[in-house]
């Protein structure tokens, strides 16, 4: 079995429901988690470990491995510089066949279901996006960030500018691997949820259903929905849930192995759903209503722009 480390860097308060993503971790044991936070964090699960250290002295950790002036003035920007974790935290991955990173706001499902033998042996890089995402332990692979490609401009110019540029996405060093003719393997097997309306839906084209809601069972993370008057169920390696990041859970984590993830927080789940379980916890609010919720978004992201445009003429 492939080893995998998968690394998390956060600095501040974590999300409300930080020991949840802790719990989730704790169902993967046979992968190992490094947090490196300026945060106490207790009670660990066996399989996580914790490397306490500053901002200041994870900047100057990473400013150690490259040869010109980088720009980390602030924790955000550390997203950037994640397809080097492989060298900025080579001391912490010996041993490993493969890294990752990941974010805190999401509950992971069952990792080893999805990351099968198949797939660790024939790709180099696995998923795409910042949530999470694994690369071979090998030197050439941990380099090969440094390659052309990027649509969003080489290393160089992204570790020396102080603006984000998701280069850990599809843009950035999945760009880089397509030009290179690196095979990655880029299957949404996610719940990516979106950020557009409040009623929890997948992003982007994935499928949505008019009743549908989204659980963690005993280590796997699904979403349970009717259509057709049938009751179906889609399991999923994780859930990112982005926003709102203060959600409240409301059961006993350390006994409660089920429960629901929805917009206003998690809630125990003591049965199988049913549909007045959808209803409760992730109602559908007809179309009309998420007609305006993406038109509110379209609005919102011109203002946006436009407010950009106006402070970079001054």
């Amino acid at each position: 079995m492939y080893k995998i480390c998968i690394i998390g860097i956060y600095f501040g308060k974590f999300p409300s429901y930080f020991n949840l993503w802790l719990t989730s971790c704790a169902y993967n044991n046979s992968i190992d988690f490094l947090v490196i936070t300026d945060q106490y964090i207790d009670n660990l699960p066996a399989n996580v470990k914790v490397i306490n250290m500053s901002f200041y002295d994870f900047r100057n950790l990473v400013q150690s491995k490259f040869d010109f002036k980088i720009s980390l003035e602030r924790p955000y920007k550390i997203c950037d510089f994640r397809p080097a974790f492989g060298i900025i935290c080579d001391n912490f991955l010996h041993g490993y066949d493969f890294w990752g990173h990941c974010d805190f706001d999401m509950i992971f499902g069952d990792l080893r279901k999805f990351l099968t033998e198949d797939i660790l042996n024939s790709y180099d890089k696995i998923l795409t996006l910042g949530h999470l995402s694994l690369y071979r332990n090998t030197r050439e692979n941990n380099n090969r960030f440094k390659l052309k490609g990027s649509l969003v401009g080489d290393y160089k110019k992204v570790f020396a500018t102080d603006k984000g540029f998701a280069f850990d996405e599809t843009n950035g060093i999945y760009q880089i691997y397509m030009y290179n003719n690196i095979p990655v393997y880029d299957k949404r097997i996610f719940a990516d949820i979106s950020s557009i309306y409040k009623r929890f839906r997948l992003a982007q084209n994935d499928v949505n259903y008019k009743y549908q809601v989204f659980s963690f069972n005993n280590g796997k993370v699904f979403r349970e929905y009717l259509f057709n008057n049938k009751y179906y169920k889609d399991e999923f390696i994780y859930i990112h849930i982005k926003k709102p990041k203060d959600l409240k859970i409301n059961f006993d984590y350390k006994s409660i192995n089920n429960y629901y993830i929805t917009n206003t927080g998690f809630y125990p789940k003591l049965n199988d759903t049913q549909l007045q379980d959808i209803k409760k916890y992730n109602n559908y609010p007809g179309i009309l209503y998420e007609i305006y919720e993406n038109m509110r978004f379209i609005i919102n992201r011109k203002i946006r722009n436009f407010t950009k445009k106006v402070r970079k003429r001054k």
